[in-house]
């Protein structure tokens, strides 16, 4: 393999991991979520919570749970006082006392406010809606295997292209 030298901490073996292989594309996954202004921010999470860190935690309610271990390291979990709507100041409220019980069993790096970027960006497009869409996609790894469906749409996509070409 041609990139080994990049990794030296990685031996050929591991790269028949499909642990590594995921986590690969997870980070990926985490990149595009960025675009171009929290490209950078979004790597680091994805590097900081790994899906065998999710996986290996035991956590109660998990999708809840796993919202708090991504706005909490991501240090975007808002002061309560700044939220001015009753049922997502308790949302936040629960939010904040949940990771601090996550935040005693984390070492991994923790980002903070500034290391994200709001503007020049659309609402849509603001980290946090994207830090939401991430825990689901998080989940969608775990629950649902989605790296063996990505790696099965595309072996059924490519065996459907090649079967289609003219002779």
């Amino acid at each position: 393999m041609k990139f080994l030298h990049l990794l030296p901490e990685l031996t050929q073996k591991d790269f028949s991991s499909k642990e590594l292989w995921e986590q690969v594309l997870y980070e990926a996954v985490m990149e595009g979520l960025g675009y171009s202004k929290n490209r950078e921010p979004f790597v680091r999470l994805s590097k900081s919570i790994t899906l065998k860190e999710v996986a290996n935690r035991q956590m109660e309610n998990k999708n809840f749970n796993l919202e708090a271990l991504v706005f909490g390291v991501s240090g975007l979990i808002p002061k309560i006082n700044s939220v001015n709507e009753k049922a997502s100041r308790e949302y936040v409220r629960q939010l904040s006392h949940n990771w601090k019980i996550l935040r005693l069993t984390f070492h991994s790096e923790l980002l903070s406010a500034p290391d994200w970027q709001y503007f020049p960006t659309r609402p849509t497009n603001f980290p946090t809606i994207r830090l939401a869409s991430a825990c689901s996609i998080i989940i969608k790894f775990l629950s649902e295997d989605l790296f063996r469906r990505i790696i099965q749409t595309l072996k059924s996509t490519n065996l459907s292209s090649t079967d289609s070409k003219p002779n």
